[in-house]
């Protein structure tokens, strides 16, 4: 789902330059290819095989519609997008999540929820912070209230 969403703004660029053809036709051509994957990989390891193909799926649209987009609209701006803004904030949480996965207890009890929204939550601050633009944000109005009397 985090791959699915990092693939919105790409999205939305292109619906506001008027450019539907791209994913229109992405769309058409991975529908082949997804339905078939989703089927073999589900009837032969089940719900996981499923999500394994919902991952080949959001890897394709990052790596060839994100491709593709740069050629026409933020032309240059592909390798600043992988490496300054999709890298930090990813690999944070990443990080985060891998740390807290060793801490948080097996099971559905109450202390494991709390411990799954304190990870959740951190894992999102993480990758909060490592967005330039968020960190320079933060740290601002960080400023602005330690002035404040």
């Amino acid at each position: 789902m985090v791959l699915n969403g990092i693939m919105n703004t790409p999205y939305y660029l292109q619906m506001a330059a008027g450019w539907t053809k791209l994913l229109v036709t992405i769309n058409g051509v991975l529908v082949l290819l997804f339905v078939p994957l989703v089927y073999g990989l589900s009837v032969t390891f089940g719900a996981t095989g499923a999500a394994v193909a919902w991952v080949v799926l959001n890897v394709a649209y990052l790596l060839v519609v994100a491709r593709l987009m740069h050629r026409r609209l933020l032309i240059g701006e592909l390798k600043a997008w992988y490496l300054t803004d999709l890298a930090p904030p990813l690999l944070a949480a990443v990080a985060v999540a891998s740390a807290l996965r060793f801490l948080i207890p097996a099971g559905a009890t109450a202390a494991s929820l709390l411990a799954l929204a304190l990870a959740l939550s951190g894992i999102l601050a993480a990758s909060a912070l490592a967005a330039s633009h968020v960190r320079e944000g933060v740290l601002g109005m960080a400023r602005v209230w330690a002035r404040r009397p």
